[in-house]
């Protein structure tokens, strides 16, 4: 007789749209969304047209609870949106949680984001206890947060977590800009095709999640979500068309939510159609909003505003890094990206690397690249920092582009990348000293 082992309950498997579902997974992906990225173009656009004290909040508050982005997951995931009272829920319905949740309800849903992080690194979750000594406390404010860190600062963060009124402020401010500013017409425009692409998949789901994953994604499941599977009962399928070639997913056990490409899901039915092998009924891909759009009621009501008088403030393979090749640094005039949007990238690239510059960490680990190829327990060792603080780094100066990443037998090993690192010093010099262009 084999070996007898715990049994796991089948997965029971599921495709629908969700509003709130489609909008946290396109903040994510816009937080991304870095000229450079080798994302849709439409997010690095999206991204760009988002006010500046916008983008700076999306990237403190995606940037302080892991790669994996878990803080802005939690008041959704706190919604349950895909419970059957809020499948049909609108933008106005999320809003309308969020206000009713109280400041030390975002203060714990923070401190939960850093846990689950912890928690993944093999860490004690514990929250912390704070003293009331002030600098005592911050001290221990640093030590939680440090190994959930990417593109935010303790400083930036720790005032918050003290002051979560101002927390909560700016995340439902976050919300709310992103709706009005990108998101709302795009979601409007692509509705139809989310819809259509949720009741395809809904035809193939009899197959198993192996299989439905393989047919709904184009990829095979990658190690680093089958390890997370195992308090998982239910998985929705949702449908994205900013999603490209990546594959996205957001677990909060029982429940997980697994992105795939709409368009890309479509035309290989499309082409299994065609040679033959009909799977199911085929829906058009539509562009214009249509009655699935009209259906979910998502124009703003009166009821997304902030009830509060006085609110005021700041209205995977998972690849965030950024390249800059041929995202607007040009060699010489007139190569690049053609249109008229070269001098607004070359800006956006421009300040994402002046910004991974500005620490003298990340110059002195760029100093040291520059001799040559190490691995991050090289840089730990040679500059005498924490590990978790010298993946901050790199993460940053990966984002930038200004460093190279060559992964082998499980390991990274950076570089600097010299040809970006020319291009930006010869577009500063362009900008900055337009004479000698």
């Amino acid at each position: 007789m084999g070996e007898l082992v715990a049994a796991q309950p089948v997965i029971r498997l599921d495709s629908q749209v969700s509003l709130p579902v489609d909008f946290i997974s396109t903040l994510s992906l816009l937080y991304r969304a870095v000229p450079g990225a080798g994302l849709d173009p439409w997010l690095v656009n999206a991204r760009r047209t988002l006010p500046d004290e916008t983008r700076y909040d999306l990237d403190i508050l995606e940037g302080f609870s892991g790669r994996l982005l878990y803080y802005l997951e939690e008041p959704v995931t706190r919604f349950d949106p895909l419970a059957p009272a809020n499948r049909e829920a609108t933008f106005a319905d999320i809003i309308d949680f969020m206000i009713d949740l109280t400041p030390d309800d975002y203060l714990a849903m923070a401190v939960r984001g850093v846990q689950r992080v912890r928690e993944d690194e093999g860490l004690d979750p514990t929250p912390p206890v704070l003293p009331d000594d002030p600098e005592t406390r911050d001290l221990v404010w640093r030590g939680f947060l440090e190994p959930a860190l990417t593109t935010a600062t303790p400083d930036e963060i720790i005032p918050l977590l003290e002051d979560p009124a101002q927390l909560r402020l700016r995340t439902i401010n976050l919300f709310r800009t992103v709706w009005q500013t990108v998101y709302r017409d795009e979601f409007l425009r692509q509705a139809d095709a989310l819809h259509a692409a949720a009741e395809q998949a809904s035809t193939i789901l009899h197959r198993g999640f192996g299989r439905a994953f393989g047919d709904l994604t184009g990829a095979r499941l990658p190690s680093t979500l089958a390890a997370r599977l195992h308090d998982i009962s239910d998985i929705t399928f949702h449908p994205s068309v900013h999603l490209g070639s990546y594959i996205s997913f957001i677990l909060s056990p029982p429940r997980g939510i697994i992105f795939f490409n709409a368009h890309g899901f479509m035309e290989r039915q499309r082409t299994a159609w065609r040679g033959g092998h009909p799977e199911g009924t085929l829906g058009p891909l539509t562009d214009p909003a249509g009655p699935r759009a009209a259906a979910l009621g998502v124009a703003i009501s009166e009821r997304a505003t902030l009830r509060e008088t006085g609110d005021s403030g700041f209205p995977t393979p998972d690849r965030a890094g950024a390249r800059l090749t041929g995202v607007g640094f040009r060699d010489d005039p007139g190569e690049g990206v053609e249109g008229d949007g070269d001098d607004g990238e070359d800006t956006d690239v421009l300040i994402e690397c002046a910004r991974a510059l500005g620490d003298p960490t990340r110059f002195r680990i760029l100093e040291m690249l520059s001799g040559g190829e190490h691995y991050a327990q090289e840089i730990v060792s040679h500059l005498g920092i924490a590990q978790s603080a010298v993946s901050r780094h790199l993460s940053l100066l990966e984002r930038s582009g200004l460093v190279s990443v060559r992964p082998q037998r499980g390991m990274k090993y950076y570089s600097v990348s010299e040809a970006d690192v020319r291009r930006f010093a010869r577009a500063i010099t362009r900008r900055l000293l337009p004479t000698e262009r």
